[in-house]
C-alpha cells in the first residue's frame, strides 16, 4: 500500500487534477492503516507485559528501578566546554591587552 501511495504521489505531482484526488484518498487509507497497526502493536505489547508480570511479578519492580541513560550532555561536560571556550577567550583578551600596551608605550 505504501508503494502504491508513493506512486500516486509522483503521478499527482506530474499530472495533478484527478490523480491528486486519487492520491489524497489513498493517503487517507494509508494513514488509517498505520494508526490501526500501531494500535494493534501497542495492544499486543501491553498484553505481553501483563502476561509477563502475572508470571514473574518481581520483574516489574526490577525494570521500574532501572534508570535510562540520558542522551543529553551532563553538567561536567558543559562546564568543561564553557571553561575551554572562556579560557580561550580570556587568552585572546589578554593578548590584545598586551598589544595595546606595547603600542601605547
Amino acid at each position: 500500500m505504501r508503494q502504491r501511495t508513493l506512486l500516486l504521489l509522483h503521478t499527482a505531482r506530474e499530472y495533478g487534477g484527478y490523480a491528486l484526488k486519487e492520491y489524497a484518498e489513498e493517503r487517507m487509507k494509508y494513514k488509517i492503516l498505520l494508526k490501526e497497526k500501531k494500535l494493534k502493536y501497542d495492544t499486543s505489547k501491553e498484553q505481553e507485559l501483563i502476561a509477563e508480570v502475572e508470571m514473574k511479578p518481581h520483574k516489574i519492580l526490577r525494570s521500574s528501578k532501572k534508570q535510562k541513560s540520558s542522551p543529553l550532555v551532563n553538567m561536567k561536560q558543559w562546564e568543561d566546554h564553557f571553561s575551554n571556550l572562556l579560557g580561550a577567550k580570556d587568552k585572546t583578551q589578554t593578548a590584545s591587552h598586551r598589544m595595546r600596551q606595547t603600542y601605547m608605550t
